[in-house]
């Protein structure tokens, strides 16, 4: 079994999630299949484009509040 160390794109808060802040998760080996954002006290939705493009590579997306 593979231990995936833990990854924490600096943002202030959900509203700065996009593209460029999830860009690293496309470069690691191996692809990771799921990402869980937690997003503070209470759960938040991401924007549709965001999630969108995590699909398109293959990766799904958990939001939870923290």
């Amino acid at each position: 079994p593979h231990s995936v160390p833990s990854v924490s794109p600096q943002v202030g808060s959900y509203r700065d999630i996009s593209h460029e802040s999830l860009s690293l998760f496309w470069l690691l080996e191996p692809q990771i299949e799921i990402l869980v954002l937690g997003t503070g006290d209470r759960v938040e939705r991401l924007h549709p484009a965001v999630l969108k493009q995590m699909r398109a590579c293959g990766i799904a997306v958990e939001v939870q509040d923290t």
